[in-house]
């Protein structure tokens, strides 16, 4: 279980069956079509629990933090340092993008994990390791020039 407290979010099941804990409720179930909203600091978490495929849709308000944590984890798997299921190998990662996505663990204090990614991001600077994710932030001339509208069409 986690929680934000910079944004919101809505799940939407388009295929399968989602599965989510939301507070105190317990094992919400959604079908292709049903959505949850989950509002700040609010503990949740989502699933599929089964072994049909599931496809649904997560909208986070406002959602920059939540894209930033998207395309660090892409381009960690991209780079082969992430498991088969997505989670990162290395624990500063792991850290870095779960402080980056703004998604806070329910039973440890708030205070102590802001504190801890704090302390991390120092001693991961000292020892020459980029807990900002740069390579996967920053903007390179290609989308500089899509973002410019001077990208060219194929063919």
């Amino acid at each position: 279980m986690h929680y934000h407290l910079e944004f919101e979010e809505t799940f939407t099941c388009l295929e399968g069956t989602l599965y989510l804990d939301v507070g105190k409720r317990r094992r919400v179930e959604l079908r292709p079509g049903e959505s949850v909203h989950v509002p700040l600091g609010l503990p949740h978490r989502y699933f599929n629990d089964t072994d049909e495929r599931c496809v649904f849709s997560v909208v986070a308000t406002p959602g920059r933090m939540y894209e930033d944590s998207i395309r660090v984890a892409y381009g960690l798997a991209a780079d082969g340092r992430t498991t088969t299921g997505g989670i990162p190998k290395h624990p500063l990662d792991l850290a870095f993008v779960f402080a980056l996505s703004g998604s806070y663990m329910t039973g440890v204090p708030l205070w102590l994990q802001k504190g801890a990614a704090r302390l991390g991001k120092a001693v991961a600077r000292q020892i020459g390791y980029d807990p900002n994710f740069d390579r996967y932030l920053k903007p390179t001339a290609d989308t500089s020039a899509q973002k410019s509208g001077n990208e060219r069409s194929p063919g």
